[in-house]
């Protein structure tokens, strides 16, 4: 099977190699190249087991993510027994989180976009030695395409045990040695390892002011990447705050937004890859980070 490097793929997911090795190693830029490439790894280890497409979609590309949402907690809105488990799960979930942003029950527009997990992984170059986070994960579609596509530690932190338990299974089935993903408010999360954070509309307002702080003590301890689109970065620079980030490149078709400590912002050392409109950037930080 031939994938956008040019050369077939072989081992076992997060443990890719191929002939002329890059960073990162991007085997797969479409919804059937990445089940093909499933499929063919679970055929291999599992002769007798195969794992069905519309389960692969469902995590990583389709709709079927709103409609496991909405089983779970959507059907509140309507009636009869179903819609009295959904709506016992939502106050459970209400009352062990208050003023968090749990998106219960919410449409496919509030989870990432299979071509901006694609975009973004295309635009990065990390490997082995980093640790990639996606903040407030969800059902793991960001996690899960990072682990098959790069080599790096591919990390997922989201609150609702359900989409945990989930996507656990679906790493389990995909044997994804490089990918974890963790159940905890993002609060409580241990975010020193993290080298790129990836967030796509994740959080209350009130949990952005402890995560922007994170960033700020995080950006000011080591080289950090982050690929972000509605976590209003742009205000709190505005504000004065998050001034040792520096943005570096918008993908104008799906809005995300890349930013950089600015020790590694467009040098040698930096994570996005070009290219990069630098009278762009240049205006940009000139309004929001001096």
């Amino acid at each position: 099977m031939q994938m956008t490097t040019g050369e077939s793929i072989h081992g076992r997911v997060g443990q890719q190699q191929s002939v002329e090795y890059q960073n990162p190693p991007l085997y797969s830029s479409s919804a059937d190249d990445i089940k093909s490439y499933i499929n063919r790894l679970n055929l291999e280890s599992y002769p007798e087991s195969k794992i069905d497409n519309e389960y692969i979609d469902k995590l990583l590309f389709g709709t079927g993510i709103v409609t496991m949402e909405r089983g779970l907690y959507g059907a509140r809105f309507s009636t009869g027994d179903e819609a009295d488990e959904a709506k016992a799960r939502m106050k459970d979930l209400d009352t062990r989180h208050p003023n968090e942003r749990s998106w219960a029950g919410g449409g496919e527009g509030i989870w990432t976009p299979y071509n901006l997990c694609r975009n973004f992984m295309q635009n990065l170059d990390i490997d082995e030695s980093h640790t990639f986070e996606d903040w407030g994960a969800g059902w793991g579609r960001v996690v899960l395409y990072a682990g098959i596509t790069a080599t790096a530690k591919c990390r997922g932190i989201e609150l609702v045990g359900d989409r945990v338990a989930r996507v656990r299974e679906a790493i389990d089935k995909l044997e994804l040695d490089n990918t974890e993903f963790i159940e905890a408010k993002i609060q409580d999360h241990d975010y020193t390892q993290a080298d790129v954070i990836h967030m796509y509309l994740p959080f209350s307002q009130s949990t952005f002011r402890t995560v922007h702080g994170m960033i700020e003590d995080l950006s000011n301890q080591k080289p950090l990447t982050i690929v972000n689109r509605g976590s209003n970065i742009n205000q709190e620079m505005a504000q004065g705050r998050l001034q040792n980030l520096r943005f570096v490149k918008w993908d104008k078709h799906l809005g995300a937004c890349y930013y950089e400590t600015k020790d590694i912002a467009f040098t040698t050392e930096s994570r996005v890859k070009g290219p990069i409109d630098f009278d762009a950037v240049d205006r940009h930080n000139r309004q929001f980070n001096g």
